[in-house]
């Protein structure tokens, strides 16, 4: 039977919309692999799992979604809400958690599945009219034994102003400003849009599948949830140049 890992939360999850105008990152628990985001609901940004064994494996993810009016009280009860339109989930604040970003609401949501039993803790946080999400699920057996360690990824969470100012390391921040200018010269050079642009093999082999493998190898001390978000971060900056 196949690996379910976060298929369900389009049940539990609001719609997610564009990027933030700023980096984040956070530190998964040891040894969780990346997962699939083809696997994920929504626009999730990165999820990480305990194992690729088994029927369902505990999960953590991050998500943004833009709030309009940027009140953070009116959005937790619209999520509270949320939950219980489902007459089948329960949903409860647990109170706040110390984060970097400050005011964290951490809730909990038992969801009915047919997994089985979910537990589900959500981490809400507020950035420049932005809720910052982070979602984690296991088994609701397995809730208790899981607990720390989601609290201690959710607490890991950091923002920094841009990607550059995220590892102050002048190589690397040159590697990503020579990037720039070559996409800029294949902008200018070129009458297609720019997914296309991005996917044309010239650009792929000579500039991003290096630049790729520049941060594998020469960023591995920056952790695979970092060097997974980076890559994303500086994808979506070439394609709103």
């Amino acid at each position: 039977m196949r690996t379910i890992y976060l298929s369900f939360l389009l049940l539990i999850q609001a719609v997610i919309f564009a990027s933030p105008p700023f980096f984040m990152t956070f530190t998964p628990p040891k040894g969780w692999v990346i997962a699939d985001l083809a696997q994920m609901q929504g626009e999730i940004k990165v999820g990480f799992i305990k194992s690729t064994k088994g029927f369902f494996s505990p999960a953590i993810t991050l998500s943004f979604e833009r709030v309009e009016d940027g009140n953070f009280l009116t959005y937790l009860s619209a999520v509270k809400q949320h939950y219980a339109s489902d007459p089948t989930n329960y949903c409860r604040m647990l109170g706040t958690l110390n984060t970097s970003l400050g005011k964290t609401a951490l809730l909990q949501i038992d969801v009915k599945h047919q997994c089985g039993k979910i537990g589900v803790f959500q981490a809400i946080s507020f950035c420049e009219n932005y809720a910052i999400i982070q979602t984690a699920t296991c088994l609701q057996k397995d809730l208790l034994a899981m607990r720390e360690i989601f609290l201690d990824s959710f607490k890991s969470i950091v923002i920094y102003p841009t990607l550059l100012a995220s590892f102050d390391n002048l190589y690397f921040q040159r590697k990503v400003q020579d990037l720039y200018n070559q996409w800029e010269q294949h902008i200018a050079a070129s009458n297609i849009d720019s997914e296309t642009l991005f996917k044309n093999p010239s650009f792929q082999n000579n500039q991003w599948i290096p630049f790729v493998h520049f941060i594998e190898k020469e960023c591995a001390m920056q952790g695979s949830c970092w060097q997974f978000l980076a890559l994303q971060y500086v994808k979506e900056s070439l394609l709103q140049r």
